[in-house]
């Protein structure tokens, strides 16, 4: 059966920029998306991740490396507007899974408020 190509969105907000927080956040958010939608890290694409620009104590794509997640990554510092929320951390996952999945998001630590329609 040929797989199909699915994305999903996550996000979590940090307590504070530091290196291990950065690391444990980053755990947590893929690990999480993965078991929701029953990933595996071979069949990932990519991973795209966005960080507001009060985080510069570590990299999340370095954390997800280092994590064990060895696919393409991707790092960019997100946009910024009037009441932004400070010291999150965005992700988008792509990869192949089998036909009729509905990926299911995760907004975890406080970022369920950017996206109340989804938890």
């Amino acid at each position: 059966m040929d797989k199909e190509i699915y994305a999903v969105r996550g996000a979590v907000f940090l307590e504070r920029d530091e290196a291990a927080e950065v690391d444990g956040k980053v755990r947590l958010l893929l690990s999480t998306l993965a078991e929701r939608n029953g990933v595996e890290v071979g069949d990932v694409l990519s991973l795209f991740f966005s960080s507001t620009s009060d985080i510069r104590s570590r990299n999340p794509a370095t954390a997800a490396r280092e994590a064990g997640w060895d696919v393409p990554l991707f790092s960019l510092r997100e946009a910024e507007f009037e009441g932004s929320p400070p010291l999150v951390i965005r992700v988008l996952l792509e990869w192949k899974g089998l036909p009729g999945l509905c990926p299911r998001p995760a907004y975890l630590a406080g970022a369920e408020i950017l996206r109340p329609d989804l938890t």
